[in-house]
């Protein structure tokens, strides 16, 4: 340690001495009261002067000193951990926004489609209707239909602009908006890669987020305790203590010091400090460190085991998610050459317009199916790479095309 010391200060003295004359108060049988001159007070200067340097350095310390260092590295690196969680948290949420963004922008495009379509379709119900071929009731049921696509619509756009906001906060862009979020930079869907469980299960004790904070957690319990056990054995640390400076008076009325006025001084210490007795505060120190240990190694425990079953669960339910995007993938195509077939039948005059419209629906129905499909499974994935690779969703590699 270092320090630094220093004081300027005025002293009340008289810059003349105070003296008591001889014979002052008279005399006795012939002696004078005082038999001599008497200095009462002596002259000084009044200005004072005092700066130094004290550096004080610990030689021995029984282990205290590293295990003090060892303990700060430790919390750095736990705070390291806890800042690696939350760029990964940070960055799956932004994607998963992103991905939701993009559905939901492909959502409401098929839904206003399908409005338009049902008013086309409701066109058609009331010239039925008032050709009697069908009921009112059928026709309000028709209505209600459309009513329903624009209802559905709006809700859509309410979380298109509620993504955008929260995309915005979560990339950090300032301003009041309105802000233009692009998802073309996406893949499809995030990309896993690996297809063997037992190798995600041994990425992710690597890499797991969580894990990695309760390991770096015990690392700094076990660093606690150990420095509390060492300072708990009343062993006195033993240091130097090394001062230097100089100190003097200022003459009342001078321009300067004089070499004279100033005093040097070097002053070199051996220091030995302890604690003698503490009544048992040092031993619940210590209890309490060892306590924190157990904890701290139950946790790590019980995260790794919980990491093994939502990986091995998370994984089953990806390869579920996967397989209703495949079907919806194929029956998107059944829908496809479904409609092709209806168009051609139209235009052959075998249907008319409102089966037409039917079949355009049913294709559109399937694609909205699709799309949520999607969704659902890129949600998913991105968290099980947050769980099992989080450095592929902070760098963004899962969901480049």
């Amino acid at each position: 340690a270092l320090g630094v010391d220093a004081n300027l200060s005025w002293l009340a003295v008289p810059s003349d001495p105070v003296v008591i004359d001889e014979g002052a108060f008279g005399s006795v049988m012939g002696t004078p009261l005082p038999s001599q001159d008497v200095t009462v007070i002596e002259s000084g200067d009044p200005l004072y002067f005092k700066a130094g340097v004290q550096f004080n350095q610990v030689v021995w310390s029984w282990g205290r000193v590293p295990g003090a260092v060892a303990l700060r590295q430790a919390e750095l690196e736990l705070a390291d951990a806890l800042a690696g969680k939350a760029r990964t948290e940070a960055a799956v949420r932004l994607y998963k926004a992103l991905y939701s963004l993009r559905a939901d922008r492909q959502l409401l495009a098929i839904v206003e489609e399908q409005e338009r379509l049902a008013r086309r379709m409701l066109t058609s119900i009331a010239a039925s209707r008032d050709a009697g071929v069908i009921t009112s009731l059928e026709y309000q049921d028709a209505a209600l239909n459309v009513e329903g696509f624009g209802r559905t619509a709006a809700s859509l756009r309410a979380a298109v602009d509620s993504l955008v906001g929260e995309i915005a906060a979560l990339a950090g862009l300032e301003g009041e908006g309105p802000f233009t979020i692009s998802t073309e930079g996406l893949a499809m869907e995030p990309r896993l890669g690996e297809t063997d469980i037992g190798a995600w299960r041994r990425n992710a004790r690597e890499r797991n987020p969580d894990l990695i904070v309760a390991d770096r957690a015990l690392d700094a319990s076990v660093s606690g305790y150990e420095l509390s056990r060492r300072s708990a054995q009343g062993r006195p640390d033993i240091g130097l203590s090394l001062g230097f400076g100089a100190s003097g008076y200022l003459p009342a009325f001078a321009d300067s010091w004089e070499e004279d006025d100033i005093d040097f001084f070097l002053n070199l210490t051996v220091a030995v400090k302890g604690t003698l007795v503490d009544f048992g505060s040092s031993a619940g120190t210590v209890e309490s460190a060892e306590a924190g240990v157990a904890k701290s190694r139950a946790q790590l425990d019980g995260a790794a085991r919980r990491l093994d079953s939502s990986v091995a669960a998370l994984y089953a339910s990806l390869q579920a998610l996967r397989g209703d995007v495949e079907y919806a993938e194929r029956r998107a195509l059944w829908d496809e050459a479904m409609l092709a077939d209806r168009v051609v039948r139209r235009e052959a005059g075998s249907i008319g317009d409102l089966e037409l419209l039917e079949a355009r629906t049913e294709y559109l129905a399937g694609i909205m199916d699709l799309t949520m499909k999607r969704m659902n499974y890129a949600d998913a994935a991105l968290t099980f790479l947050g769980m099992a690779a989080p450095e592929t969703v902070r760098t963004g590699e899962a969901v480049r095309p």
